[in-house]
Parts: structure tokens; sequence; C-alpha cells
């Protein structure tokens, strides 16, 4: 029923009046314009049909093209705009819209509360006719249009949550300790040892991931032990088969290097019994190896070596 230019007018007005009363406030704003038209030639008085729409509105009956809710903060009339058909001057015309607005407001403020209807009573005139009759009476210029603000809070936006990185991957509980190869040394007095050392070879291998590392020791230090026989007198660690087991050691992960202490006892014979230990002072632990077989002859043998325990590089 409305025309853009008279639309716009409307909105124009309206919203310069909210915009000074919205205060910061983060809301967005809607307008709902209804014309109540067809007023008598040349008058200002209400008819019957524009009190039974107001009565309506006044009342807040749903189904109706004017939406407006009593008592509620977010609904308020901010414009009452009056208008004119175009036969008469123009200055009687604006005089006539204004006095049109005028009842409508009166009859609006006797049943809605103030904080929801603003005392803005204007007056287009015939300036901005809803419908172009080249002069002509039309009923829909004898009107006064009725503006609605609706306000709704605007929530604000929860930022999104920072982006999940990945957590890194559980260290390894549980890794396997195998000696490959050793070469021990002791000094060439026949009968009793006093010096000797070692180099050892190995692999830690995952037993999570199946990551494989290897590994050498370098030791040196005291060994004590006599042997019915000069060769190589002591217990050096050494020997030809090597059993793996697990350690439990996270560390190894991102472990380099580590001072270590070499401890052993051992007894030679027909059986060959031997026992060591390899502490690793870095981790606070030690790890003995089982399955050690010495290279001496029958004797009997301790040690007590220093040295250090090197990790390559992760395949």
């Amino acid at each position: 029923m409305s025309s853009t230019s008279v639309a716009t007018t409307l909105l124009s007005v309206a919203g310069k009046v909210m915009a000074a009363m919205a205060g910061g406030f983060a809301v967005d704003h809607q307008y709902k314009t209804v014309y109540l038209d067809h007023f008598a030639v040349d008058s200002a008085d209400l008819t019957d049909a524009h009190r039974a729409a107001m009565d309506h509105w006044i009342a807040g009956d749903k189904g109706t093209a004017f939406p407006f809710q009593p008592g509620n903060p977010n609904h308020r009339i901010v414009l009452v705009a009056g208008l004119a058909s175009q036969t008469g001057p123009e200055a009687h015309n604006l005089e006539l819209g204004e006095e049109r607005a005028r009842a409508i407001y009166d009859y609006l403020a006797a049943g809605i509360d103030a904080d929801q209807l603003d005392e803005n009573v204007q007056s287009v005139g015939s300036s901005r006719p809803r419908v172009d009759a080249e002069g002509s009476e039309v009923g829909e210029n004898r009107a006064v249009g009725v503006v609605l603000e609706i306000r709704t809070p605007l929530v604000a936006a929860e930022p999104p949550p920072p982006p999940q990185e990945d957590p890194p991957p559980p260290k390894s509980q549980s890794w396997e300790l195998a000696l490959t190869g050793v070469v021990g040394f002791g000094d060439p007095i026949p009968i009793a040892d006093a010096l000797g050392g070692q180099y050892l070879t190995g692999t830690l291998r995952n037993l999570r991931t199946g990551e494989s590392r290897e590994f050498r020791i370098v030791a040196a230090g005291m060994n004590a032990g006599i042997s019915a026989a000069p060769v190589d007198i002591g217990i050096n660690l050494q020997g030809d088969v090597f059993t793996p087991f697990a350690t439990h050691w996270a560390d190894f992960d991102d472990f380099d290097y580590s001072m270590v202490t070499l401890v052993g006892v051992g007894l030679t014979d027909v059986y060959d019994w031997s026992a060591g230990a390899i502490g690793f002072n870095a981790l606070y632990t030690s790890v003995e190896p089982a399955g050690l077989v010495l290279r001496t002859n029958v004797g009997v043998g301790a040690q007590l070596q220093y040295g250090v325990f090197v990790v390559d590089d992760a395949d």
C-alpha cells in the first residue's frame, strides 16, 4: 500500500530519533509502517475503522498488520505522520496532515504507556503522496502513517575456540635393550687384574612403535680377579650371548646420552656364572642384562667401571 518515497521519509525521521535514543546499545532495529487511511475529505475526524484498528493494536491482538506488543520494552511507536491528498494548497495540507496525526496519537496515548509511544507527531502534507493521481482525491493519500520500531538485542557471538593442537604422541613405557657386541680388555698381569675397560654396542627398540636406536658404551675402571689362566682375568660383562630384556624408560624417546656405571661379579667354572648391572646416571636407574658369559677360565672376579652411554639418532 505504501510508496517507497513516503516509507523512506518516515523511516528517515524515525531513524534519526532512535539513533539518538539507542545510547550505544547493541541492538538490531526493524521498522514496520502501517497506514490508517481514507479520512474524509478535508477532515481529521477518526472513523470507526480507525478506532477498531487501533483497539486491536492497544490490546496486542495477534494477526494484525501492526505487530505491536504492549509491555514489551523492545516495541515502541516512534513516529506518527499525517498525509493529505494533492488537492488544496500545500500549507493547508501540511496543517491538515498534522491534525490527522495528532488525532491518531491522542487515541493511541489513551491506551498505550508513554514508554512505548513517542510524542513524535509529524506531517508531510501532500508533498509525498502514496498514490499519484494527478491531483485527484485518493483515499490512500488521506492517511496517517504509524511507525513501529522493534528492537532485537544482539547477542555477541562467542569467539571460535582455538584450533586443537595434536597432542604429542605418548612416550613408550616399554623399550627393549639388547647388547649386540662387547669388546673388553684388562691389564696383561698374570693371575690378577687391576685395570679394565670395555666397549659395548647394542640396540634400543620401542616395543610400542618398533622404532630402533643404536647405542654405544665406553667404560673403564677397576677390576679385581683371580684365575687359573693368565688371560683376560676378571669380569668385564663380556660374553657371546646377551638375552634382550624390556626396560620402562619413557625418557628414551628424547634421550641422547648418559654417564654410566658398570658393576659386575662372577665365578667361572664349568658353568660360567656371572652377574652385572649397567647404571644410567641421568635416568637414575639400572638394568641387569641376562645371559652374560665370562671369557675367563676358572676364577673369580669383580669390577667397577665408569663411562658414557651414547644413543644414536632415531631411524
